[in-house]
């Protein structure tokens, strides 16, 4: 590896303590590949949703029956089992431990009241959780769990954010379930899919084809914040 020797030392011995450790494979996200290339990862695609924010009065009908609001420390609990209910079963997901959410999350995302809960309208339980964060002039949506009846009066509620903030574009960092692409006109107009090269992954235990198939799986999406 011309040029970065030491990265290249620093690699070979996170492999033999990964390897030592039994992980099966290895995942980063990365925008020089290069480096990484010749100590044995490799890139794959992933996509994403973007396009411009709906007006409001498209967001507004599709906020349905849901109360949505923004979350509060005493949502925590329930927000982590949404999470974990959500993603349990989903390609390349994470499934976080308490210290996660008390660090993690936060570092990533900033205190949980910036993120929106949805209620259920008779029970008043919560049903939905999503995060999103401002880049510029584009509001972006970086996860997502609940139920799918409640999808959509979430991105609702994130685009009136982003509209009151002035911003006019948006994207999308989801599992293309049917539910997800069902709401995401509640959020999104011209959308387009985009593709990018980020991820990186290395066999250990797993063979390379079982590893391939994992960060390729229709589905599969992750979020760098839990790769620290």
């Amino acid at each position: 590896m011309p040029g970065y020797p030491l990265v290249r030392r620093l690699l070979v011995a996170a492999g033999r303590t990964m390897t030592a450790e039994q992980c099966a494979w290895s995942l980063l996200f990365t925008g020089t590949p290069g480096v990484y290339r010749s100590s044995g990862w490799r890139e794959f695609a992933g996509t994403y949703t973007e396009g411009t924010l709906v007006p409001s009065s498209a967001g507004s009908c599709a906020a349905g029956a849901f109360r949505v609001r923004g979350a509060t420390e005493r949502d925590a609990v329930e927000v982590a089992a949404l999470h974990h209910a959500y993603n349990a079963k989903r390609p390349l997901s994470s499934l976080r431990a308490p210290e996660d959410w008390a660090v993690r999350v936060p570092a990533w995302y900033g205190a949980l009241d910036r993120s929106l809960v949805a209620e259920d309208p008779v029970s008043g339980a919560l049903v939905g959780w999503v995060a999103a964060g401002y880049e510029g002039d584009c509001v972006e949506v970086r996860e997502l769990a609940g139920a799918a009846g409640c999808l959509g009066a979430l991105l609702a509620a994130v685009g009136s954010r982003g509209r009151a903030a002035g911003l006019t574009r948006a994207r999308v960092r989801l599992s293309a379930t049917p539910g997800v692409r069902a709401a995401l006109p509640a959020l999104l107009a011209e959308a387009r899919q985009m593709t990018e090269h980020v991820g990186m992954a290395r066999p250990l235990h797993a063979t390379a084809e079982s590893v391939r198939a994992t960060v390729t799986a229709p589905g599969a999406v992750h979020w760098y914040g839990d790769c620290f």
